[in-house]
């Protein structure tokens, strides 16, 4: 619930998904921005969590970068059609930015990976938190 309510003030003109992975990932730190390397690394690591999590192959094709300010971009092919998105160095100095970086220490250890919810013989691949969340209240694992 943290992290949603840390979300939601994130300006609705970013991909609440996509920072979400980037801070589960530690791309929000903003030591980070002053080495390049370690951001571009961030960046490889958040479109392969992406792409191993589409529904299907055809739903991946994410490709990270780093951009010159010191901020991320990624884009997403799609049947021909390419998304662009970008999580700025202006959102990673902000406090709202700062302090989700600082929730998703500690949760980071726990979605090192995808995690699997199994229900009977249904099977959910979850990569967020706010995803989890969902999730378990739909498959009414939660009230």
């Amino acid at each position: 619930r943290a992290v949603k309510a840390l979300i939601s003030g994130i300006p609705q003109r970013y991909n609440h998904a996509l920072v979400e992975t980037v801070a589960l990932l530690g791309g929000l730190d903003v030591e980070l921005c002053d080495d390049s390397a370690k951001c571009e690394t961030i960046a490889h690591q958040v479109a392969k969590r992406l792409n191993d999590l589409a529904p299907s192959e055809d739903e991946s094709g994410w490709v990270g970068d780093i951009t010159e300010e010191g901020g991320y971009s990624f884009t997403q092919e799609v049947r021909g059609v390419t998304d662009y998105h970008e999580i700025d160095a202006h959102l990673m100095e902000t406090q709202e930015a700062r302090n989700l970086h600082k929730q998703m220490k500690d949760i980071r250890e726990m979605f090192s990976g995808p995690v699997t919810i199994a229900r009977k013989d249904e099977k959910i691949l979850i990569g967020r938190p706010r995803s989890l969340t969902c999730a378990l209240r739909v498959s009414s694992y939660v009230e």
